[in-house]
């Protein structure tokens, strides 16, 4: 009983002792026993316990590192897009109040200079009116992009649209390659928000321009098939790197070619593009074009027989 009293006191909490003896000894040797038992049982219990809540508290702590990280990250990625949009509005405006002072100084100029000026001024006009575009989609936020109201318009109307749409977003050096359209179905229709899918086409159609410097021509397909129909968009310019296909719908991201060919860029083009096409249940994909230049596929589901209501989604 000595010797089992010490284990207890030494942690030893598995240690029993013989039950023998008469009974009165044989008894407390059993009752001893059964103590001890207790105590291990609870002891044991007691350290899973512990283990598990320093597993926890191990797990919580990784996810606040974690948390911390993207907040760390967030606040950079504010912090560039700040400097991105002040760069962004900043050029044109400034392009715009230069314009004006000269085109009021110049008192002597012939009307074909006057409509040069203002041309340039109406450029710079509409590149500030896109990037504010850009801002009230990011203000608006993501529930905003994925709110579409579809409207159902035959497969004959949005091969029009999407045609007029490009030309019009054209500027006037880039010549446009419309691929001869197959032979469309009066029975194929789709469901389209259209001013969103405008969105959509302006987006990509300005990343082809401005990323194409070094060529001035674009080819645009319209590719209906069985249950989708296809908008394919073709450049010859800069091309994007396999390795960053995917990266390059994450809002704010910027290759380091996408960098040094236009630096003010804000780098949320082709994420709003990407939401919006997903509210329609349809797909953007970014590709090489061969030889050289960029691919962008949209798809759209096409449906067949009698136009369905109009929808909200």
């Amino acid at each position: 009983m000595l010797n089992g009293t010490k284990q207890l006191q030494q942690g030893h909490f598995n240690h029993r002792i013989n039950e023998q003896g008469p009974s009165e000894f044989a008894e407390l040797a059993r009752q001893f026993n059964l103590m001890s038992g207790y105590i291990d049982a609870f002891t044991e219990q007691e350290k899973k316990s512990q283990q598990a809540t320093e597993q926890r508290v191990q797990a919580r702590t990784a996810e606040l590192q974690q948390a911390l990280a993207q907040l760390h990250q967030a606040e950079l990625r504010q912090k560039q897009l700040l400097t991105d949009i002040s760069h962004e509005l900043r050029t044109p405006a400034t392009s715009i109040q230069g314009e004006a002072e000269i085109s009021l100084r110049g008192k002597d100029k012939d009307h074909q200079e006057y409509k040069d000026a203002f041309a340039r001024i109406l450029a710079s006009s509409q590149q500030l009116n896109r990037r504010i575009d850009d801002l009230l989609f990011l203000a608006r936020g993501e529930e905003r992009l994925l709110n579409v109201s579809l409207k159902a318009i035959s497969l004959q109307q949005f091969a029009l649209l999407v045609c007029t749409l490009v030309q019009q977003q054209l500027h006037s050096r880039f010549q446009l390659t419309i691929a001869p359209l197959p032979a469309l179905s009066d029975s194929q229709w789709l469901l389209l928000d259209t001013e969103k899918f405008a969105a959509v086409l302006g987006i990509i159609t300005d990343n082809a321009q401005h990323y194409a410097k070094q060529s001035d021509q674009l080819q645009l397909a319209v590719l209906p098939a069985e249950n989708e129909v296809s908008v394919q968009l073709s450049d010859q310019g800069m091309g994007v790197n396999p390795a960053e296909q995917q990266q390059l719908f994450s809002r704010h991201y910027r290759s380091d070619a996408a960098r040094l060919a236009r630096p003010d860029g804000l780098g949320i083009g082709l994420s709003i593009a990407k939401a919006i096409m997903q509210a329609h249940d349809g797909t953007i994909q970014l590709s090489a074009n061969q030889p050289q230049g960029t691919r962008v596929l949209l798809t759209l589901p096409l449906f067949n027989g009698a136009m369905h209501e109009n929808t909200d989604h």
